[in-house]
């Protein structure tokens, strides 16, 4: 769901079988981002995949623009 004014995002998702049985469903990658001046932050989700776990990596970064300064402020999340 989009709470941006802009907002764009690719995702995957992947499941786990074990048996032929579906035993975990996971986010394995996801490139998002959206924003609505000032205001911007973009995400990005990597995993990954083997034979019985799924690792995953993400950065979530947010910003905003002072109007006042004109200078980027940036929040950077790992």
């Amino acid at each position: 769901m989009c709470v941006w004014q802009y907002c764009s995002g690719t995702y995957i998702y992947g499941t786990l079988f074990k048996n032929f049985v579906g035993t975990n469903t996971a986010l394995i990658a996801e490139i998002s981002d959206g924003g609505d001046l000032p205001v911007w932050g973009g995400t990005q989700v990597i995993a990954e995949v083997n034979d019985s776990m799924i690792i995953q990596h993400s950065i979530n970064q947010f910003g905003e623009i002072d109007y006042d300064t004109d200078e980027e402020i940036l929040l950077l999340m790992v």
